[in-house]
């Protein structure tokens, strides 16, 4: 049976991926001239902003797909999803490398560092997404639920 914890994860992932993609597609094609204020803020600036991108891609997709192990023990989230990580982080690598392919034909040049900036970021974001269910099921479990 599946847990509040992970229920809620999964539903979050489900409904934030489809708009999370959105917005990463919409801001990755469109002009970047208009987007210079809004990453500038940021640490590493363009690149920045791509790993930022993919993080929150990548922690929601995890959501979306992970599942909970049979008994919580450190490391359990890792090895019950261990096919389903590395599914998320092909695919989020796919859709990185497709929209850098695209985007000469919008105008935006073609970067291969982005593309790494996008894998970082989507690794980072699938080791939240890993350490929120881990927390999460830990403290489910503590409290009895």
């Amino acid at each position: 049976m599946k847990t509040p914890v992970l229920r809620f994860f999964h539903w979050f992932g489900l409904g934030s991926s489809p708009l999370v993609l959105l917005t990463v597609t919409v801001l990755s094609l469109s002009p970047s001239s208009g987007s210079a204020g809004l990453i500038s803020w940021l640490p590493f600036g363009d690149k920045g902003a791509h790993a930022l991108a993919y993080a929150a891609l990548g922690f929601c997709m995890f959501c979306a797909v992970a599942a909970r192990g049979e008994t919580w023990h450190p490391g359990a989230a890792i090895w019950t999803n261990r096919w389903r990580i590395g599914a998320v982080a092909v695919l989020l690598i796919a859709i990185g490398l497709t929209i850098e392919l695209v985007q000469p034909r919008f105008g935006r040049s073609m970067e291969m560092l982005d593309l790494v900036a996008d894998g970082i970021g989507g690794l980072l974001g699938i080791a939240v997404g890993i350490l929120a269910l881990t927390l999460g099921t830990y403290w489910e479990e503590r409290r009895g639920g």
